[in-house]
């Protein structure tokens, strides 16, 4: 090929009857060598487009050949190309997403040069594209989504405009409506356009879903941010609190052996696991934390928060804190009156308030769901026994 290409360079610039070039070919085949040859040997080759107006980048992307579409968004010769388009409007970007190509879609959206809020001529973005793609899975869409939003790319503004009506609709959705079973995973990660609203005729069934989008929307993403806040902050507080506990601990160290003096004493290993249990759950949800944070951007990808999981290791770390300090406190002190005392200050002073939240909240849930109170009740009761 390189030869016959410096004897007469012209037979790079011929075409077939679809207007395809050697590089529209050479694309559509995965021909990388050949598309190497080419362009080094006719840079202006890159250029020319078929009788639908595309690039040999669409017909790489079209076909499915990541390589090659690597190939070519490396060469500077192409770098003004990324984003031309086609008789119908679309980009490369476009292409990607009409064929389900994933694997080149997520490289196109990590492309900086590549315009993501390109409109083709019926008026769709990429993300309009995808969200009513079924190449795409479910999964998928969601993780492609929430890349483009990062790097800045929005649906169209009729698909904007659709989203916000079906917000209105949800905000003063006392109309009956259900969430179909192909949409929950969308709702679930955030995506509003995702909603399939369907009229029903009975009044149970308006109840029941109902509920299900309460118990979708009841983690809105500013709650989460909020709550992961402040649970951070308190796990924090708490594993550097039982850190020094742990080294400093009641009754101090042998000045011969450096051991534990009241080590023999029932209380004192009590004070020890319930001080170990307050730190590891502590440390653990800290990690988890950090964890989801560094994962999602490592892989460019978005899990869901796990607030019910953290906020209980943190409610675990500050119980145990608190018989930790009863279990010290009774390992220091040898009088049985001057343990009551500090152990009744030190219960009443925790249980009475959490109680107070608990009795509230008792009463909130008794006006929305009977159930609700007594499973509530049970754990209160079980709480209280223990």
């Amino acid at each position: 090929m390189e030869l016959f290409l410096r004897k007469n360079k012209n037979l790079a610039y011929i075409k077939d009857k679809e207007g395809m070039s050697a590089l529209h070919l050479s694309a559509g085949n995965g021909r990388n060598p050949t598309i190497s040859v080419l362009i080094n040997e006719c840079p202006d080759i890159c250029e020319l487009l078929d009788n639908r107006e595309r690039t040999a980048l669409h017909i790489a992307v079209e076909t499915g050949y990541f390589t090659v579409v690597n190939n070519l968004l490396c060469r500077r010769v192409f770098s003004d190309l990324i984003n031309e388009k086609d008789v119908d409007g679309n980009t490369a970007l476009h292409v990607a997403a009409i064929h389900g190509r994933y694997r080149i879609l997520k490289k196109l959206a990590n492309e900086k040069r590549v315009d993501k809020d390109a409109i083709n001529k019926a008026g769709m973005t990429v993300i309009d594209i995808i969200q009513s793609s079924s190449q795409i899975a479910k999964d998928k869409k969601v993780s492609l989504i929430t890349m483009l939003k990062r790097n800045g790319s929005q649906p169209s503004l009729e698909r904007r405009a659709l989203m916000l009506e079906r917000m209105l609709e949800q905000i003063d959705g006392l109309k009956k409506f259900e969430m179909t079973p192909e949409t929950e995973l969308k709702a679930a990660a955030g995506s509003t356009d995702s909603v399939a609203i369907t009229s029903t005729t009975t009044g149970n069934e308006g109840k029941k879903a109902e509920k299900r989008v309460r118990r979708y929307n009841k983690w809105s993403p500013e709650l989460v941010k909020n709550l992961a806040n402040i649970n951070l902050l308190v796990a924090t507080i708490i594993a550097s609190i039982t850190f020094s506990a742990a080294i400093a601990v009641p009754g101090g160290f042998d000045s011969i052996d450096g051991i534990a003096i009241l080590r023999r004493k029932t209380s004192f290993r009590f004070f020890l696991a319930f001080d170990s249990l307050a730190f590891g759950c502590s440390t653990a949800s800290m990690s988890i934390h950090f964890l989801v944070t560094f994962t999602s951007r490592i892989i460019h990808e978005t899990y869901a928060y796990p607030i019910t999981g953290v906020l209980l290791l943190t409610l675990l770390s500050i119980a145990s804190t608190v018989f930790a300090y009863i279990a010290g406190t009774n390992a220091v002190l040898n009088h049985h009156s001057s343990f009551g005392l500090s152990a009744t200050i030190a219960c009443t002073s925790f249980i009475v308030p959490v109680s107070f939240f608990l009795v509230r909240l008792v009463v909130v849930l008794h006006k929305r769901d009977r159930a609700l109170v007594v499973a509530t009740f049970l754990i209160m009761s079980f709480a209280i026994s223990d």
